[in-house]
This record gives C-alpha cells, structure tokens and sequence, in this order.
C-alpha cells in the first residue's frame, strides 16, 4: 500500500507523479506511454473490483492477494540483498550529494541463487545490470563474465 501511495503522492519533499502525464517527472514524448500505463492500471484495478463482487472478496484475496504479496515480499528480499551487502561484506550507503547514478551501481552484490536464477531471468548479476540497464537479460550472464571489458570501457569514457 505505502509503494502505492509513493506512486501517486511521490516521497515528502518531492513533487510529481507516476501517474499523471502532466507530472514534471516525464518529458512530453513519455506523456503517451504514461497515459497508457495508468490506463492499464485503472483496467487492473476495475477487473479486480469486478473479481470481487463476482468471486467474493476472500477468494480473490486467496487468489490473487496473497500470491501478489509473496511476489512482492521475493522481489523485496531480492533487492536487500543486492543493495545490503552481508555482514562479512557491508556496503556503503550513498544519500543526497554523496549519491550518483555509477556510485549506486557499484555498490550492490552479485548473488547466485541456485535454480532460481534459471526462472528469475539471470537475477544475481545485477551489478552489471545497474550499470548497463540496456543489456538484454539472456544476455546479462555473458555480460558478468565480459565485466573486466565493460568495466574498462566505462573507466575510458568517464
């Protein structure tokens, strides 16, 4: 719910939303894609309300919120993991002016998580996917194994 709210209102202090195409958030040439999402939102939300007065709301918390729920707690755990280090390997946490968008990406983990990955599209290399978000997943395993290169390229450009 409070991810939800984040969406709509933003944190305290910053302006904009995720959902209104007029938010300054979005350039104009993002304007249609943000229409659509929330169009799709609202088409999830009025399918989940007519879920409920045909279903009956327990069932479709049985069906759709709990497993929602455990998705959302995997894809939470996932992402301490990444960003939080270990105890035997703690990673610095940037905030304000301290943080920039190559300092983030630097400071997370790499993580095998067994046959999961197989179903999580690759999930444990994520430093290479924060700094480069446009390598395609079935390829971010090759990339890991690349990492020197890229690592060496960004050095040159940066």
């Amino acid at each position: 719910m409070q991810y939800c709210c984040c969406q709509w209102y933003r944190s305290p202090g910053k302006n904009g939303s995720h959902f209104l195409p007029s938010s300054d958030l979005f350039s104009p040439k993002e304007r249609a894609d943000v229409m659509l999402s929330t169009t799709c939102c609202c088409v999830m939300l009025a399918s989940l309300l007519a879920m409920a007065c045909a279903f009956g709301p327990l069932q479709l918390l049985k069906l759709y919120g709990v497993p929602y729920l455990v998705f959302v707690m995997w894809l939470d755990l996932v992402t301490y993991l990444h960003h939080h280090g270990s105890p035997e390997q703690q990673l610095p946490w940037y905030r304000g002016e301290e943080w920039s968008y190559l300092r983030g990406g630097l400071t997370t983990v790499d993580r095998d998580y067994g046959w999961i990955n197989n179903i999580h599209h690759d999930i444990g290399t994520h430093v290479i996917h924060h700094l480069f978000p446009q390598i395609p997943h079935y390829h971010l395993v090759e990339a890991v194994s690349m990492r020197f290169f890229f690592l060496l390229v960004l050095f040159i450009y940066i």
